[in-house]
């Protein structure tokens, strides 16, 4: 989906507000509202139907792709939308930012995996079971849209394309490094790089790296009941899903 940006607007009744939308990001919505001087006299429902609109047009095409009920809920969704109301006297600051959180509600949250698909690799069958049986589970429990390379119809004439693409844009990444391979390695360098959420994982007599093995990592075995390994993992993953980037930004 596309970034939609939203300059200012200004209206006599209403603050100015700006909206950046990254519908395409793992991220959350952000929504700066300033309040600004009138410089002139203008229908404050105009400057309105000029801010909200383009919210509108991406609501609209959104929802006509995902069902509500996967979210929300119809009822929630009804009475959320019944308050986005376009009148002379509406705040645009607020319709703009009411719009914005009910859009970043329905947005999925793409999960990007990073692991092991060699299929001649003597651990591939018990990675798989445990991306099926216990990571799928998980992550889609946490709100996330699982998004895994081979499992989906190609977007990109070249895989490396869409396996950065999917990690840039992701609001989770989940990489496990049973077998070390190289590519996950690079993967997962390139995660934290971006300041991405990650979560660690490998099977239990995995060779961790060097410094690597420095990160928090889920350590699991492939002869628990799936019941049980779903909720371990559920509450490592509770524990260490958030934590702050390896390096914080430094403030200006």
């Amino acid at each position: 989906m596309r970034e939609v940006w939203l300059n200012e607007y200004e209206t006599s009744h209403c603050v100015c507000a700006a909206q950046s939308v990254a519908l395409d990001r793992g991220e959350p919505l952000v929504s700066r509202v300033a309040s600004s001087r009138v410089r002139g006299p203008r229908s404050s429902a105009l400057g309105c139907t000029r801010l909200v609109a383009p919210f509108l047009a991406e609501s609209l095409s959104f929802l006509a792709a995902r069902p509500l009920s996967q979210r929300l809920g119809h009822r929630v969704f009804a009475a959320r939308l019944t308050e986005l109301r376009l009148t002379a006297m509406t705040d645009a600051g607020g319709l703009a930012s009411n719009t914005a959180a009910l859009l970043d509600d329905l947005r999925p949250r793409p999960a990007f995996f990073v692991r092991l698909l060699a299929t001649d690799h003597a651990d591939f069958d018990a990675v798989e079971r445990f991306f099926r049986d216990v990571v799928d589970v998980v992550v889609a429990d946490r709100g996330f849209t699982p998004r895994e390379m081979g499992r989906g119809r190609p977007e990109t004439a070249f895989m490396n394309v869409e396996i950065f693409e999917g990690l840039h844009r992701a609001g989770l990444v989940v990489v496990d490094l049973t077998g070390v391979r190289p590519n996950c390695m690079m993967e997962l360098g390139y995660a934290l790089a971006r300041n991405r959420r990650v979560v660690i994982s490998a099977r239990e007599g995995t060779k961790l790296a060097f410094d690597q093995d420095k990160l928090a990592t889920y350590l699991w075995e492939d002869s628990e009941t799936p019941a049980q390994r779903v909720k371990d993992y559920r509450d490592w993953f509770d524990r260490y899903s958030e934590l702050p980037p390896v390096v914080e930004p430094k403030r200006l």
